[in-house]
């Protein structure tokens, strides 16, 4: 993979939160896979893998603003922060974010990183941190 400009520390909580998220919503026995790739000739992408309940579809287009939470009996407890923080910090980097998911089937988040870019200036992480 390509050399990625970026707040490592960041990133890394990004990766993080996915990650406990994966393992949160994935049954005993289930399966959570971390990768990555290179995305065409600017990008480098990181997907999270779960073999959970799945994500409504409904639910899909709202799960990265604040205080969003999935609306289920088996759902574990949160504030609902942790996905409105990484699309603030993969935006900040000059990436993209999303899900993709089939109730039944798992899901996979998603998200890019320009290959090259700058790393985010310290008002930017600052309003990150904040948020």
């Amino acid at each position: 993979l390509p050399m990625v400009n970026m707040d490592s520390d960041m990133i890394l909580r990004v990766i993080t939160n996915l990650m406990e998220n994966a393992i949160k919503h994935t049954p005993d026995r289930g399966i959570v896979k971390l990768g990555a790739r290179r995305a065409g000739d600017d990008k480098v992408s990181i997907e999270i893998v779960d073999s959970g309940q799945g994500i409504p579809k409904e639910m899909q287009s709202i799960i990265f603003d604040k205080f969003s939470r999935i609306k289920n009996k088996n759902a574990p407890s949160g504030v609902g922060l942790g996905l409105a923080f990484c699309r603030l910090a993969v935006d900040a980097h000059g990436g993209d974010i999303w899900v993709e998911s089939e109730l039944g089937n798992g899901s996979s988040f998603i998200f890019t990183l320009p290959i090259g870019e700058a790393t985010p200036d310290d008002s930017i992480k600052e309003m990150i941190t904040t948020a």
